[in-house]
């Protein structure tokens, strides 16, 4: 097989090394990188030019990535759930899986990158997982990128250095390859024998009556499957309501709690959240929180009153896709820690934002969170949202108030499933009987 690319290779020159390549991007059990060793070699007795062999290898790889990234998006998301739904696989436990999906959502940044290079036997499974878990595509480009540039560089600079016993070096360099994907599942191991053992030491004795009691650690009760309430175990927010109205063992009865995140730069976003609360506050523990410094919201009041005109620019400049993003991102790098804090303290079964402004910053707190919860975007506007609302496109659900909001969210590449058109909640003021009539009511303005 290797002695066919190669061939390939030597007569039909840079098409078929960025066939080769593509294919082996999309998880295809075939060697690239032999035949990057091989162009390397070949560029040094100027069969092909070196900057144009990288540009090849850099772009196929690029695109395969991105092709095996769509695949996951679309096809990988069914077959997680498939599998965490299977009570007894027989040789991955549904939370086992989750672990593993939650442990990807914090290290997904290194993976990406080392896996374009270093162990690229699993660059293949990592896209396809990457776009499994919804990995935002703008930082996975980044990463692969990154990685691919030094997964081109190294094998075409050795095969170029020693062109003369290039699969010599080729052989070296698969070996360090080999060992380092050794040394990483010795360390997965050594981390879950680790685990099982501290688990096992989390056994203690309660009360006198002599019964022996065991502490569901991580979240798992005595069959090994995700206790009630625990984030692994996939229950919907209606599930917990529905606990809730259950004593538990101590005759105490339990709600859940949701956390609704806001920003006081705008009154109406506040009403939102107190409608919000005013609604579902029967259900569960409404707690309405402000992540951001209390200087936007003196900023925003001297600028709304003020300077209303710099206030108008600076929501025309950013309501574009490049500069909504970068200011987010700018955003987020404060707004995230605060929103983590947050989590931490509070513990909520459910987070809703109602302003853009913070609704990036809550998701990506709430994906690098060691207990992520459903996240929800209350759409806030009635004809037009600005583009900031839609930086973040992998909410678990976005509650559109209007039609013409439920188009624009669609057009801006919010997937439907996630797309609920639900109308606007109001104040439960607003709906109580008047207590006088209409007639008194315009005397009283007189």
């Amino acid at each position: 097989m290797n002695s066919f690319f190669i061939m390939a290779l030597h007569q039909y020159g840079y098409p078929a090394l960025w066939a080769i390549v593509f294919i082996a991007a999309l998880g295809a059990p075939i060697s690239g990188n032999l035949l990057l060793y091989a162009a390397g070699a070949f560029a040094a007795f100027d069969d092909f030019n070196l900057l144009v062999l990288f540009i090849v290898a850099v772009s196929a790889a690029v695109m395969g990535d991105g092709v095996s990234y769509l695949i996951g998006w679309k096809l990988g998301n069914p077959l997680l759930v498939w599998f965490e739904k299977k009570r007894r696989w027989r040789f991955v436990s549904p939370i086992a899986l989750a672990r593993g999906r939650l442990y990807f959502r914090k290290r997904a940044a290194w993976a990406i990158f080392l896996s374009r290079f270093f162990i690229v036997v699993l660059g293949g499974p990592i896209n396809w997982l990457a776009g499994a878990e919804r990995y935002p595509y703008r930082r996975f480009l980044l990463w692969d990128v990154s990685g691919q540039i030094l997964g081109a560089i190294i094998p075409l600079g050795v095969g170029y250095v020693f062109a003369a016993s290039w699969s010599e070096a080729e052989s070296i360099f698969g070996a360090l390859s080999s060992v380092g994907l050794a040394f990483l599942a010795a360390l997965l191991v050594s981390l879950a024998l680790v685990r099982k053992i501290r688990a096992r030491r989390r056994v203690s004795v309660v009360g006198g009556n002599g019964v022996l009691q065991l502490e569901m650690a991580q979240g798992v009760d005595e069959d090994g499957l995700p206790a009630p309430g625990d984030p692994l175990s996939g229950n919907t927010l209606l599930e917990e309501e529905q606990a809730c109205e259950n004593e538990g063992p101590v005759g105490k009865t339990t709600r859940p709690t949701l956390l609704i995140l806001i920003s006081r730069s705008g009154g109406g976003h506040t009403n939102l959240a107190q409608a919000l609360q005013d609604e579902l506050g029967a259900f569960c523990n409404v707690l309405i929180r402000d992540p951001q410094s209390a200087l936007v919201e003196r900023s925003y009041t001297l600028l709304s009153r003020r300077f209303v005109k710099v206030l108008t620019w600076q929501f025309s400049l950013t309501d574009n896709k490049i500069a909504s993003w970068s200011l987010q991102s700018l955003l987020a790098l404060q707004g995230r820690k605060q929103i983590a804090r947050l989590l931490d303290e509070i513990q909520p079964q459910l987070i809703i934002t109602t302003h853009a402004l913070v609704s990036y910053s809550a998701a990506r707190a709430n994906e690098q969170s060691a207990r992520r919860v459903p996240l929800v975007f209350q759409l806030t506007d009635l004809e037009r949202l600005h583009m900031t609302w839609f930086v973040e496109k992998h909410a678990d659900a976005y509650l559109a108030p209007t039609r013409e909001i439920f188009a624009q969210a669609l057009a801006q590449g919010i997937a439907k499933d996630h797309l609920y058109l639900t109308g606007r909640p109001v104040r439960s003021q607003f709906l109580a009987p008047a207590t006088c009539t209409r007639e008194d009511a315009l005397a009283a303005w007189d």
